[in-house]
């Protein structure tokens, strides 16, 4: 008596539409899958094979657990590189013929290739406007100016003198778009991060893409030392200097007096005395009559001439 063999239908092959070099989508089969690889199942396509060795990792011991990863959450979607679509003549008879093989760490490295060009590009353009707001800011301030700004940082470099220790030589001052060096020998007192301070722009430029922007408090000091002296003395203004005395002022030669009811301090530049021996201002009475320039020398006293006598 003969046994009824029931054979399993042949598999219906399905054609091979996936191409060399396509990234597509696929969703890891829930069958067993050889040791080799992972199955993944790419709609429209025959059951594609992922090498191991083509899996994300960097180590084998990643891919291992990469493997792992997948074959316990079946069904998820996964981003593959067709490597290879081979279809050699669709043969029924012989569905073996069909290879479509996958590669998930080539999308995988694309896409990070790509976000990293992505990253670079808004770093250069973020960079660029920084550039560019920085140049508007340092063209906005004017030399001789006083503005307002805070202290953000104290100057530090190492020391030549005692190696592993550092100094402080200045302090960066931010002026609102922009931070500038106030140098300790431009500094009328001590400063301390988080201060609010009054600067003297001594100048201001862009080298190259870096700002440079010199600062000063002891102009400021300066400044308003010489905006009170103004005050009692405007240029054209007539007056008399007495207790003249020869002396040289930050190198230029000339003679100091007291001018004004107030005693205030002045300076006559040599060049300005309007006579040929100068040492009749030292002689005698020690009065002249002079004639103030609207104008302070070296910071302290109202600068003056002579009227021509």
């Amino acid at each position: 008596m003969s046994k009824n063999v029931t054979k399993k239908p042949a598999r219906k092959p399905i054609a091979i539409t996936a191409k060399v070099n396509d990234v597509v989508e696929g969703v890891v089969a829930k069958v067993r899958h050889p040791e080799p690889g992972i199955l993944i199942e790419i709609p429209g396509n025959p059951m594609a094979f992922m090498p191991n060795s083509t899996l994300i990792g960097k180590t084998p011991e990643e891919k291992a657990a990469r493997r792992a990863e997948l074959i316990g959450n079946a069904g998820v979607t996964v981003k593959v590189m067709v490597m290879e679509a081979k279809d050699a003549g669709y043969d029924p008879e012989h569905p073996e013929k069909q290879r479509l093989i996958v590669n998930e760490a080539k999308p995988f490295l694309m896409d990070r290739a790509q976000q990293h060009q992505e990253r670079v590009a808004e770093s250069a353009q973020r960079a660029a406007a920084k550039t560019s707001a920085v140049r508007a800011a340092v063209a906005a301030l004017v030399v001789g100016s006083v503005v307002d700004g805070r202290v953000v940082k104290i100057a530090e470099k190492d020391s030549t003198k005692n190696p592993g220790e550092k100094f402080a030589f200045g302090a960066y001052v931010d002026l609102g778009g922009v931070s500038g060096l106030l140098h300790n020998r431009e500094m009328a007192d001590p400063v301390k991060e988080g201060d609010a301070v009054k600067v003297f722009v001594i100048s201001a430029e862009m080298d190259g893409d870096k700002p440079r922007v010199a600062l000063s408090t002891t102009k400021v000091v300066e400044q308003e030392q010489a905006e009170e002296l103004l005050s009692f003395f405007g240029a054209g203004d007539r007056t008399t200097g007495r207790d003249i005395r020869a002396a040289n002022i930050d190198g230029v030669e000339g003679f100091t007096m007291k001018i004004g009811q107030v005693a205030t301090d002045a300076f006559l530049p040599a060049c300005d005395a309007n006579v040929k021996d100068t040492s009749v201002l030292t002689k005698g009475s020690r009065v002249a009559r002079v004639v103030c320039t609207g104008k302070v020398f070296a910071g302290k006293y109202v600068q003056v001439t002579r009227e021509d006598v």
